[in-house]
């Protein structure tokens, strides 16, 4: 079965190929966070497990994975960082529990991991966790705020890969609502909006017009949601967030299941046998750049990292891979 993009969820479906559950591009649900909190009382429940412990650091420069410290053990097993990088990233692990976000927020990312005092090599682990934790490539454009803030939830109570793959939040929710009296319409595209006197607005469609006390835009880009805003609003949408993703089934588990890139904007994850997307002995991987660029130079970097992990056309069941402009 391959995702309809224009079927409820859109790119949060996914993918049912020779037994594997192929996500578009690697998605992983914060188990302590805002979205758990609005499934649990929609009464939309989930199933998964989370990620492997085990995560590598990948220098593209060199092309060596190396265990990256995520945690007290790892850190002191390292051969990634010295040790004055090692004392400071341990102190912010012990404090990041106890910081407020609100206080980062005059600051980006970028600038909150340089004023911590560590190496360039030091800097570059900071910055792969925030780049998995914010799911964003450039830290000069994200808030230092929303940066401590996942990095606590990740810290604090991890992620999960989902059983069944991302497919079964969007059919628990279109459950959840037409349950509560909610009508779904598939296949068709708002194409403005208008506010009205009273207060409601008018959602216009190719085939109808639809009235709402409040509409939620989720266009997919800022410029088709400033398109479909009926007046400018009074802050910036910010520039849009791109990503190139290979989504594999292999028939054997890798050798490196998880890698992060230090020196490039690069990530891999295996989710599946931890959760249930595989047939038996399989294993779904996700290979993804923060920030898409042409579609042969992000090809042939993320195959680069697939191979470094282990990963040979021979383990190779099937696979699935973004569109230029995704």
């Amino acid at each position: 079965m391959c995702c309809d993009v224009r079927a409820a969820g859109g790119r949060a479906r996914s993918d049912e190929r020779e037994g594997f559950v192929l996500n578009q591009g690697p998605h992983a649900l914060y188990r302590r966070g805002a979205g758990a909190d609005v499934l649990g009382r929609l009464g939309v429940g989930f199933k998964g497990s989370p990620p492997h412990p085990v995560v590598s650091g990948y220098n593209e420069a060199t092309g060596e994975p190396a265990l990256l410290p995520t945690s007290a053990g790892s850190l002191l097993r390292s051969p990634v960082l010295g040790l004055l990088d090692k004392v400071r990233v341990a102190r912010l692990l012990t404090t990041l529990p106890k910081l407020q976000s609100a206080s980062f927020v005059a600051l980006s990312a970028a600038e909150w991991i340089a004023s911590l005092g560590l190496s360039s090599r030091g800097a570059g682990v900071i910055s792969a966790l925030t780049r998995v934790v914010t799911y964003a490539g450039d830290l000069e454009r994200v808030s230092a705020g929303a940066a401590v803030a996942q990095l606590r939830l990740a810290l604090e109570g991890n992620v999960v890969y989902l059983d069944g793959g991302w497919l079964s939040l969007v059919d628990g929710l279109v459950a959840a609502a037409t349950s509560g009296g909610a009508t779904v319409l598939e296949g068709e595209r708002a194409t403005a909006l208008q506010a009205r006197t009273d207060g409601t607005c008018e959602v216009r469609t190719p085939a109808r017009t639809l009235r709402a006390a409040s509409v939620v835009v989720a266009a997919g880009s800022p410029a088709a949601a400033r398109a479909l805003l009926p007046d400018a609003p009074p802050w910036e949408l910010g520039a849009p967030a791109t990503a190139a993703c290979l989504d594999l089934g292999l028939r054997r588990v890798p050798a490196t299941m998880v890698a992060y890139g230090l020196d490039q904007p690069v990530y891999l994850s295996t989710h599946s046998p931890n959760a249930h997307l595989a047939p038996r002995g399989g294993a779904v991987v996700h290979v993804m750049r923060y920030g898409a660029r042409t579609s042969s130079e992000d090809r042939d970097q993320l195959w680069a990292l697939a191979r470094r992990c282990g990963i040979g056309e021979r383990a190779m069941a099937t696979r699935w891979r973004s569109p230029p402009d995704s």
